[in-house]
């Protein structure tokens, strides 16, 4: 009982200790809560707060600014109503991309090297924020071949006698106009009930589905677009229905198809776990080139950490197949992920080819249709340089394990490649080598890029008891500006 009576008075004790440190506590607590004005400093403020713009690199001035800054604060302007009820705010910038290169390579055969310039120069009309023109011209390169100085190539190469070559082109390679119907007759749904959210864009405009693969060109067309579009079982739909005409390149080859007329219908699909592109081609064109049918199908997706992306592609030709429309099927996989504990990327990628896919239309200079492979499968889209490994589609399987490393607060970064082909025609490429990709950021607007690449060759070009397998190697130094 004495135990218990000592212990009944020492809890009354420590209760009356707590309450009496609790009264004391909560006036000094609401007080330093409580601001000179009587608000309790945990509530958010209704005060407006200017730009937190404190840390953020300055904003880039483009070559030509008319009408509201690009990306700058301040007022808009009131811009104009339209008789349909747009209002229209225009404002005017341009900006252009300079890339000038040093490179040569061997391939086994012949020395190659070269001083070689590309500029892009773009105008961009913004109307309202969803309709704009935008126009772009491409000075020192027509039809696959650059203004530059070639030091050293086979003779059949060279444009003249001092190696000098002059490609240079005024042609407008980009004007279109692309806006939302809805946006340009607002009038017509002042409630916005009926979904007038259509997306038109007309003129020369560049064309890319299934990542370049399965067409990749500037090419004269009308597209409509449709967003939100909500089937079953599915979170957002966009289909696009695309006429082109004009400016249609067959296998990579500057020859323009003008014959060519193109038919497409395009599906992007979000499911819960999983994107889908779903594709289709026609193309209708002369017997010498050859009409077909050109179909895709994507998945992008994650699979626990690994990022990746699957791929089947087919080409069928209509009535006559010809060099620029072959018959065949490519399987493609893309597959990365970041380390744990880094910024870094790791990936793997790799293809199976049967027969002879083409795409349904290709730019000089962009390469075959399996340039996203790897760096030593890509096309660098500047002078003669070529891929290490063919990214042409004929009968090959092939694979690129690379390594990406971030320094230097991101400003530098290095990618280390291993990769392989196998062809299995006769004459098709059966090599494997290795390359290095170092780019560094030089100020705002510059990048410094050295390539380098081996490749041991298996030559099977030849006739046989006549090959020799050669060892190809190339380095290049390119050097990118932005106005």
């Amino acid at each position: 009982m004495k135990i218990s009576n000592l212990n009944s008075k020492g809890l009354r004790y420590v209760s009356l200790v707590i309450a009496a440190v609790l009264i004391n506590a909560v006036p000094s607590w609401a007080a330093n809560m409580t601001a000179s004005s009587g608000e309790s400093l945990s509530r958010i403020s209704d005060r407006p707060l200017p730009l937190q713009i404190e840390g953020h690199p300055r904003r880039p001035r483009p070559l030509l600014e008319i009408g509201d800054p690009f990306l700058k604060t301040g007022p808009i302007s009131k811009g104009f109503e339209l008789p349909t009820g747009a209002v229209w705010q225009p404002s005017l910038m341009a900006w252009g991309t300079y890339r000038t290169a040093v490179q040569g390579f061997y391939d086994g055969e012949e020395e190659n090297a070269e001083w070689t310039n590309r500029f892009d120069l773009w105008a961009n009309l913004y109307l309202t924020p969803t309709e704009r023109i935008l126009a772009g011209v491409r000075f020192f390169d027509q039809e696959g071949r650059f203004t530059g100085y070639t030091f050293k190539a086979p003779e059949t190469v060279r444009e003249d006698g001092k190696g000098f070559d002059d490609h240079l082109n005024f042609d407008i390679t980009t004007l279109f106009f692309e806006g939302d119907f809805g946006e340009l007759f607002p009038t017509l749904d002042l409630a916005d009930k009926h979904g007038l959210d259509y997306y038109v864009s007309v003129g020369r405009q560049p064309i890319r589905y299934q990542d370049g693969m399965l067409i990749n060109d500037n090419i004269d067309a009308l597209g409509i677009s449709k967003i939100n579009l909500r089937p079953p079982t599915v979170a957002n739909m966009r289909t696009t229905v695309l006429w082109g005409a004009n400016e249609l390149n067959r296998t990579n080859l500057p020859n323009d198809d003008a014959d060519g007329m193109l038919y497409g219908v395009f599906n992007e699909i979000d499911w819960k776990r999983s994107t889908v592109e779903l594709d289709a081609i026609y193309v209708y064109s002369s017997r010498a080139l050859g009409s077909g049918v050109y179909l895709g199908l994507g998945a992008t997706q994650r699979i626990g950490n690994i990022n990746s992306t699957l791929r089947v592609l087919g080409s069928i030709p209509v009535a006559t197949e010809t060099v620029h429309n072959r018959s065949g099927v490519v399987l493609f996989n893309e597959m990365s992920m970041t380390p744990h504990g880094t910024d870094d990327l790791v990936y793997l990628n790799a293809f199976a080819a049967f027969d002879e896919f083409r795409s349904a239309s290709r730019e000089p200079g962009a390469g075959g249709p399996l340039s996203r492979t790897g760096i030593l499968f890509e096309a660098v889209g500047l002078g003669r340089y070529p891929a290490p490994l063919s990214n042409a589609a004929n009968e090959a399987i092939g694979a690129a394990l690379g390594y990406q490393w971030f320094f230097a607060n991101k400003r530098r970064q290095l990618v280390w490649e291993l990769g392989g082909r196998y062809g299995s025609r006769e004459g098709g490429q059966r090599a494997a080598g290795t390359g290095l990709r170092y780019q560094i950021a030089v100020g705002r607007r510059g990048i410094v890029r050295l390539d380098g690449h081996v490749i041991y060759d298996r030559d099977r070009s030849g006739p046989a008891g006549n090959r020799d397998d050669e060892i190809a190697c190339g380095v290049r130094l390119e050097f990118l500006v932005k106005f």
